[in-house]
């Protein structure tokens, strides 16, 4: 098989497989192992410092011994801490899981399409690097929303199930690649081109100095860092503030159900509002890009109050929805303000920079906003969430001023 279409195929399975474990699983966290807000949001907090400490020793592997290996070590690390976690279902192994997940996304990160853009010249008529990631990602969208109906589906019958099918989905694809992909094109990394914590601490160290001395940039990378800070507490505990009200009923619907059309909702509402952007051709201008940011900031403070105080489920299911759209919407337009004012030789490091501060964010806002949560209300946590994002809208406010 051709290394683009494997990849294509890979990125569609892989989508499909974290579709079924992250459409049910927090609900499952809840009713099942009945953890509290603080253990949700923590469980999150663990994942973030996992990838953080893990992501330059894992590089080793894709460095220096083989990129196929790394991707194949990422599938099956990621499936075992996937399938553990319904079968072991206590608070102890949900961590141990979450900290397989996070390992195996550190063998995953960046091998992959180091792997796949090695490969492609040893193709007839290969496309770009840039296609075959357009591609990806659009095969990786599309098995992620045939996984999330699968989901449900398999829940209605156990809610173990879906969590089980897609860690033994996640070891499948990471067996089959072991047989069938190639590498020819892999050749080890130069000491200059590897990633040591020496370097990551000159490059964290060199990307500081030039935020500082590009204002624009820094208040790029304070707009991410607040963005992190207020999302950890929104993904972990939304499913437990939506249930809260009890979950409608319809004449022959699970209300299972729900919770694949609040995970469609939000990601085809923000697939729209991206085409608009893009067809717009908002994004190609780097003052209009921040205006739009700091628009969809407001939208997502606003959104998330009305979330976090709102007083039934349709509200609640309204409210996550808009939020997941403006937080997936605004991804990549933080991407497009680092791109547009960093200057091409220090690019990669101000967008590796960009990464390390929402991270930075997430570790830090998860157990704060989760302790939050614990020692008064979800709703209370939720709150707290909108207004970590308000520095966020400040520090966008004030680079629409330096743009003019």
């Amino acid at each position: 098989m051709k290394a683009s279409r494997l990849y294509l195929l890979a990125r569609a399975a892989q989508g499909f497989a974290f579709a079924l474990f992250w459409t049910i699983t927090l609900y499952f966290q809840d009713t099942v192992v009945h953890l509290d807000a603080f253990q949700l949001v923590l469980l999150g907090s663990v994942a973030e410092v996992t990838i953080f400490c893990f992501e330059i020793p894992t590089g080793v592997v894709a460095d220096l011994v083989s990129r196929k290996l790394s991707v194949v070590l990422g599938f099956l690390i990621v499936g075992a801490g996937f399938v553990i976690q319904p079968i072991g279902a206590t608070w102890p192994i949900l961590v141990i899981g979450m900290i397989g997940w996070g390992l195996g996304e550190t063998f995953l990160s960046g091998a992959f399409e180091a792997w796949i853009t090695d490969e492609l010249p040893f193709e007839d008529n290969p496309p770009t690097a840039t296609e075959i990631f357009l591609r990806a990602s659009q095969a990786n969208i599309a098995g992620y929303l045939v996984g999330i109906w699968v989901s449900i589906v398999l829940a209605t019958i156990n809610l173990r199930l879906p969590l089980i099918v897609s860690g033994c989905a996640f070891l499948l694809i990471g067996v089959v690649l072991a047989v069938v992909m190639t590498e020819k094109g892999f050749h080890r990394a130069a000491d200059q081109e590897r990633m040591t914590w020496a370097r990551f601490r000159q490059t964290l160290t060199t990307g500081l100095i030039i935020a500082h001395s590009k204002p624009l940039l820094l208040d790029a990378l304070w707009v991410v860092f607040f963005i992190g800070l207020a999302s950890e507490a929104l993904d972990r505990l939304w499913n437990k503030h939506v249930t809260s009200f009890g979950l409608p009923k319809f004449a022959g619907m699970n209300e299972l159900y729900w919770f694949a059309i609040i995970a469609s909702g939000g990601m085809l509402s923000a697939l729209l509002l991206t085409t608009f952007i893009r067809h717009k051709g908002l994004e190609t201008d780097g003052g209009k890009v921040i205006k739009l940011i700091t628009v969809l900031l407001a939208g997502l403070i606003l959104i998330t109050l009305i979330f976090g105080l709102a007083g039934n489920f349709y509200v609640a299911a309204a409210g996550i929805i808009g939020a997941r759209m403006i937080r997936r919407t605004i991804e990549p337009l933080t991407t497009a303000w680092v791109n547009d004012h960093a200057e091409p030789e220090v690019r990669a490091t101000m967008l590796s920079i960009k990464g390390q501060a929402h991270g930075l964010g997430e570790t830090l806002g998860g157990p704060l906003l989760g302790a939050v949560a614990k020692l008064t209300t979800v709703s209370a946590a939720l709150v707290g969430s909108a207004i970590c994002n308000i520095p966020a809208l400040l520090a966008s406010l004030r680079g629409t001023r330096r743009r003019g």
